[in-house]
């Protein structure tokens, strides 16, 4: 089961989206 976002400590939420959100905002949405 996963944990809600919302229990999970400011850096593990980071490092969980952040790369999602870099591709988003960095232009790189080719797929792989």
């Amino acid at each position: 089961q996963v944990e809600p976002l919302a229990s999970m400590p400011d850096d593990a939420v980071i490092a969980a989206i952040g790369p999602a959100i870099q591709r988003y905002v960095g232009g790189d949405l080719q797929l792989r």
